[in-house]
């Protein structure tokens, strides 16, 4: 039964991180960054770039960035194609 209920979707393809080198994990997060920025300017209606034409994302009390707050425009827009959840 637990099988079931915590199986999760699966393209076929499943990564085990901890064989990849520092480069390709490095490649990865720039990847995964380049995703979700393309997400956030979606919902920034005054998007802010810094001089090397970098999108400057929200930043919380923390100055972390604030997924929490676009999370919820996501939400609220649904963005046409699934924002929301893709975040």
């Amino acid at each position: 039964m637990d099988e079931i209920k915590y199986r999760v979707p699966s393209d076929g393809v499943m990564q085990d991180w901890s064989d990849l080198n520092e480069d390709a994990l490095n490649e990865s997060q720039k990847y995964y960054e380049a995703l979700l920025t393309s997400l956030q300017v979606s919902v920034d209606p005054n998007p802010q770039y810094d001089e090397n034409e970098t999108y400057i994302p929200w930043k919380n009390e923390n100055d972390e960035i604030d997924h929490a707050r676009y999370l919820s425009l996501l939400y609220d827009l649904a963005n046409g194609y699934g924002g929301y959840y893709t975040y």
